[in-house]
């Protein structure tokens, strides 16, 4: 009984056990931060473009969908979650680029947002796209 007592209470598995507790107790405690890691990482792997990371965000969330509007009277593309609502909205006006809303990095940022969860509205107000 000794021998299995001296091998389990060894100091590097003590360690590491304490680690595992404090890890799955931070996480129930710190569900909400989890979470926004969580939508960060969906996020960030849109705009790295990186293949797998791009792939597993695309097969963990839903689908957003996508509308063009026009928002007191500026053409605005709407990017809602998939799901049911409320969601955070978030305006996001790019800096300029002749391609405006249009631009295939602006788009992947707000689809990217939409996949973690927030209503994107991106609009293109007069004269961004030239720089006026």
């Amino acid at each position: 009984m000794r021998a299995w007592r001296d091998d389990v209470l060894r100091p590097g598995r003590l360690v590491a056990l304490a680690l595992l507790i404090g890890l799955v107790a931070g996480a129930v405690v710190n569900r909400e931060w989890l979470a926004a890691q969580g939508r960060a990482a969906i996020v960030l792997a849109a705009v790295a473009d990186a293949a797998v990371l791009t792939d597993a965000a695309e097969l963990l969330t839903r689908e957003p969908s996508e509308q063009e509007v026009r928002i007191f009277g500026v053409p605005t593309t709407v990017f809602r979650p998939g799901g049911d609502g409320p969601w955070p909205a978030v305006v996001f006006v790019n800096g300029v680029t002749r391609r405006g809303r249009h631009h295939p990095t602006v788009r992947r940022l707000a689809e990217a947002f939409a996949r973690s969860g927030y209503l994107m509205l991106v609009p293109d107000p007069p004269g961004l796209a030239s720089g006026e």
